[in-house]
């Protein structure tokens, strides 16, 4: 790919990467506390090795006391301005390691001075609210449009983040750094679950940025090992929207599948409510082939499955498909031969076939709750929330859902998730243990 930045764009990268990645490390671009110190005053008695991986730079540090290694993966991009790391927490010893806490995937500053503004620009995520994802900025300093603005100090620092235990619930995992006028750096924050940043001024003006998980106060069990999320920083000069441009074409051609060299298309679709006869569904079939019209998946949504009372003029909104989430076969109402027939008429006709799932969620009196409740983290509610963590249990999940895909002939796999995970993980964390669910 062509290079997508500019001489000034790459000075600024190179100059923050050769302090945050330096050999010996002076100012590393991440934190964490182990026992009751922070990671920076006991790095200098730990062991350290750093080499050069061609694309960047991979870093380890080691507790010989503990056993505790913490290793620090780093690509630089050649295309981009742009940096990205993912930190590896591991125990190699023989006992429990001391408390690992507020890991912080990213903790570094970026130098302005005070009398030069700086301001954030970020996004709600979704709450399925009229604003989602609406654009959003916060000055850290008074403005002369906004003189009520108060300094952003480390004592009262720019917080935002998700809520719910979803990467975007409530906030889009992206922020801009503008710096005085005409410079800045965007950051993403790789990470399934929640996270939270935090940005200040320092006393002599410069823009202290923070990002990781939102709660972290753990031990390793010996062989036991976790990571953090991934971290991007991308350096933009001139136009704020330079740099957004920059870092859509990063993720471009960088982060989106491909097949060989093209990227892949998203497949039009037609969706279909799962509460429905199998000869009508056939019928949606047979009517797109006999007209040619160009659906690249044909969907059937919820409400195929379990062994709810069929209602012929149910939909999403006055079924129980909910309260059979766990239940994951073809309800023999609507579907008395299950979904292979029309699997088969989907492939026949040059589509691909899509089934909606959503086995995280366990509904009250459903299979998991009866046969394997030692699977399930919960209930809260009607709720329990199936434990992806336990090898066991997501060995048999991976089988459950292999067999519909086998059996119905599905091509596309679809999968849903309507509650927050947060709450069952919290209340499964022992104090010790805080963030490891």
């Amino acid at each position: 790919m062509i290079p997508f930045f500019s001489p000034a764009e790459q000075a600024a990268l190179v100059q923050w990467y050769e302090v945050a990645f330096a050999t010996p490390p002076s100012a590393l671009p991440f934190s964490f506390r182990y026992g009751d110190r922070a990671f920076a005053e006991v790095a200098p008695s730990w062991e350290a090795s750093a080499k050069d991986t061609g694309g960047g730079r991979l870093l380890t540090f080691r507790d010989p006391a503990t056993g505790l290694e913490v290793t620090c993966e780093v690509r630089r991009f050649d295309d981009f301005a742009a940096v990205e790391w993912v930190l590896y927490f591991r125990n190699t010893g023989e006992q429990d390691t001391p408390i690992l806490a507020d890991i912080q995937a990213l903790d570094t500053a970026f130098a302005l001075p005070r009398e030069q503004p700086a301001r954030v620009h970020h996004a709600k995520g979704s709450d399925c609210g009229i604003d989602d994802f609406a654009p959003l900025v916060d000055d850290l300093n008074p403005t002369a449009n906004a003189p009520q603005t108060g300094w952003r100090g480390a004592g009262n620092p720019l917080v935002f983040g998700t809520h719910g235990g979803r990467s975007s619930n409530g906030a889009l995992p992206f922020f801009n750094v503008e710096l005085g006028g005409g410079r800045g750096v965007i950051g993403a924050v790789g990470w399934t679950g929640d996270w939270t940043a935090r940005f200040w001024r320092g006393d002599g003006g410069e823009v202290h940025a923070q990002a990781g998980m939102r709660r972290t106060h753990l031990k390793l069990l010996p062989g036991e090992s976790i990571r953090s999320p991934r971290m991007l920083l991308l350096f933009w000069e001139g136009d704020r929207l330079r740099g957004h441009n920059a870092l859509r074409r990063l993720i471009l051609a960088h982060h989106s599948p491909r097949e060989g060299r093209e990227l892949e298309r998203a497949p039009i679709s037609f969706a279909v409510w799962g509460e429905n006869r199998a000869e009508r569904q056939l019928g949606k079939v047979r009517w797109f082939a006999e007209h040619a019209i160009p659906i690249d998946n044909f969907w059937i949504d919820a409400g195929w499955h379990g062994d709810g009372e069929y209602k012929d003029s149910s939909n999403v909104f006055n079924s129980a498909w909910g309260a059979h989430v766990g239940n994951w076969w073809p309800n023999k109402t609507p579907y008395p031969d299950g979904l292979g027939p029309i699997g088969e008429a989907v492939r026949a006709a040059g589509m691909d076939f899509t089934l909606w799932l959503e086995v995280e969620r366990v509904f009250r009196g459903t299979q998991f709750t009866r046969e394997h409740p030692e699977w399930l983290l919960g209930p809260l509610g009607d709720n329990s929330l199936f434990n992806l963590g336990d090898p066991e249990a997501r060995g048999a999940l991976t089988d459950l859902v292999s067999s519909v895909i086998e059996q119905a002939g599905v091509t596309v796999y679809r999968q849903d998730f309507n509650m927050d995970p947060a709450p069952f993980w919290e209340a499964a964390d022992a104090p010790d243990r805080v963030g490891i669910s």
